[in-house]
């Protein structure tokens, strides 16, 4: 639970409405209380670096959506839009899944029945047995997905905790003890009703709290203490105690006392490998047994030592200044020592005990994707993540600048570098765009994308050298268009899911007026893309719902796995063509 601070002036509402405004301009939102939600979303999600369209998958806003604005679900460090994701097979024992209801309202103030909304939604949604009638069917959607992958990885003995985020505008001088004390008696109900291995933590989150996280932002720039070192022109190899090295990777938490003794991971610092922490498996057991015993000298048996790449790297002895950080190897060994710290803060001889680091400096973006690249192939990231070195991949990121797009190559790298998440496309997003609509498989777009594009063959049919740049931004912009008029009209927006792939297919389709085999030949239709109104993707959006649930209604199949299914896909395919020689 938050506790309210002290404030002597009430500026903080203010401050965050003019935050609010400047977060609608920056991501050309034109409601303020929407930018509020985004917003402050975006920022108590911010060490997961999700994108605009992350963002647009979990928010369940509208009406029947038993006061939750916002669902998210992930594993090990990575969101989740779908089970299909997950399997058994991928996970190493005790995976982590962590949920996240976000119940947003700009206003100043907390209520009694917000929380008994969300509490008791939390409780319908986490206990799959009961009746969720009157609820959304995006917010039944995002509960099936979280269901199925607790029954996937349950013979992983996961952890599962529970997130419950309500945040406001609400002034820090007024402390609204009763919605507080409600929270408190319900986030112990909530403990009490549900599976004895769930964690649920109930945060009220006010403009203060609001505030600090919005200013703490996230430094690449840290000091780590040398007690040995080895210097050459491009590389330092050097020697750290662990409390020193503790003491690197962690941070003051963003709303904490900064003279409390209390650090968490800076889970930045490792960027796209903070996904493939395994938790409590073998190796790390044993790196724990040796941390936890002060005088045992295996501690370097059980790791390769760390490596850092930074851009620049200055030294005042053995005092080094790092900037633009990323820990590529060493993850498992990073979060045992923080671990085995953080649950025993009288840990001994931390300070005693060694850990060797590898530092490599270079500004060179070629040189720093190679070397993360080879450091992570052997991780348990998405293959095709893998090809973000490749010219191709580059090509498209420099074309999408001059367009005003930044093309995420290396996740979170222009989010954390201040673009806004609007702006910032993923090469899974831009991959699913051309798989949808230049290949006419809006079924794999919406499924199957990871799987696809992880195949060598596949992957070349979708990012090729052959295949014009513009036409990559062209179907990203009319991809990013049709989910805003999906967005836009609560009628659709229950299915912005299941649709949107499927909606721009059959645009596309449409356009050429006939099934596409190749994004090539979306060079044909370019200018006709560009030039779709939101009435034909209104006219395509209607078309798609209706096939929907006709399927759904007539097989007793649900919507999710309607959109999925090939038959779905073949008949928006057909309806498409139809369209295109009848108009």
């Amino acid at each position: 639970m938050i506790h309210v601070q002290e404030s002597t002036m009430s500026i903080y509402p203010e401050a965050i409405s003019a935050l609010t405004a400047e977060y609608a301009q920056k991501n050309e939102i034109d409601n303020e209380s929407y930018s509020f939600q985004r917003m402050t979303t975006d920022l108590v999600l911010r060490q997961y670096n999700l994108l605009s369209e992350d963002l647009n998958d979990g928010d369940v806003d509208g009406y029947m959506d038993g006061g939750i604005d916002g669902f998210y679900i992930f594993v090990n460090g990575m969101y989740v839009s779908e089970d299909d994701k997950i399997t058994s097979k991928s996970m190493q024992d005790n995976p982590k899944i962590e949920v996240y209801l976000i119940q947003n309202k700009y206003t100043n103030k907390f209520t009694e029945e917000a929380v008994l909304k969300l509490s008791n939604t939390a409780v319908r949604i986490l206990n799959e047995a009961d009746d969720m009638a009157g609820v959304k069917y995006s917010v039944r959607r995002k509960a099936k997905v979280f269901h199925a992958i607790w029954k996937k990885l349950i013979s992983k003995i996961p952890s599962v905790k529970v997130n419950l985020l309500y945040i406001t505008n609400a002034d820090p001088d007024k402390p609204f003890e009763s919605v507080f004390r409600l929270a408190s008696q319900h986030s112990d109900d909530l403990r009490n009703r549900l599976y004895r291995s769930v964690e649920v933590n109930f945060e009220l989150i006010n403009s203060l709290n609001i505030y600090n996280r919005k200013k703490a932002g996230i430094s690449y720039t840290k000091e780590l203490v040398a007690k040995h070192r080895i210097t050459t022109d491009s590389a330092e190899i050097i020697t750290a105690t662990l409390e020193s090295y503790y003491n690197f990777i962690t941070q003051v938490p963003v709303n904490g006392d900064p003279d409390s003794n209390r650090r968490e991971i800076a889970a930045h610092l490792f960027d796209d490998n903070v996904r493939d922490y395994q938790g409590d498996v073998t190796v790390n057991r044993n790196i724990a047994t040796t941390l936890e015993n002060a005088d045992s000298n295996e501690f370097w048996w059980y790791n390769n030592g760390i490596t850092i790449i930074c851009s620049d790297a200055t030294a005042k002895g053995m005092r080094l200044q790092l900037k633009d950080i990323q820990i590529v190897n060493g993850l498992q060994t990073s979060y045992c020592i923080y671990n085995a710290k953080a649950s025993n803060p009288d840990i001994a001889n931390y300070d005693n005990r060694h850990i060797l680091i590898k530092i490599i400096i270079t500004d060179d973006p070629t040189v720093r994707d190679s070397i993360i690249k080879a450091t992570n192939s052997q991780t348990a990231i998405n293959s095709w993540s893998l090809h973000a070195t490749d010219r191709i991949q580059r090509l498209i990121e420099d074309y999408f600048k001059t367009k005003g797009l930044f093309y995420d190559r290396r996740k979170g790298y222009h989010k954390n570098n201040g673009q806004p998440s609007s702006k910032i496309v993923s090469i899974n997003y831009v991959g699913q765009c051309m798989i949808a609509m230049g290949l006419s498989q809006p079924d794999t777009a919406r499924a199957r994308p990871n799987s696809f594009l992880s195949k060598e063959e596949q992957y070349k049919k979708v990012f090729d050298e052959s295949i014009q740049l513009e036409l990559y931004y062209i179907a990203t912009t009319l991809q990013k268009r049709v989910e805003s008029v999906i967005r836009a009209h609560p009628e659709y927006k229950e299915h912005y899911t299941d649709i949107r792939f499927h909606v721009s297919s059959f645009l596309c389709t449409r356009l050429a007026k006939h099934e596409l085999k190749s994004p090539e030949q979306l060079a044909r239709i370019s200018s006709d893309m560009l030039s779709v109104d939101d009435t034909l993707i209104c006219e395509a959006i209607e078309e798609a719902i209706r096939e929907l649930e006709k399927q759904s209604a007539s097989t007793g199949t649900d919507l999710a796995r309607v959109a999925k299914s090939k038959d779905f896909r073949d008949a928006i395919v057909s309806a498409a063509i139809a369209a295109g020689r009848a108009g």
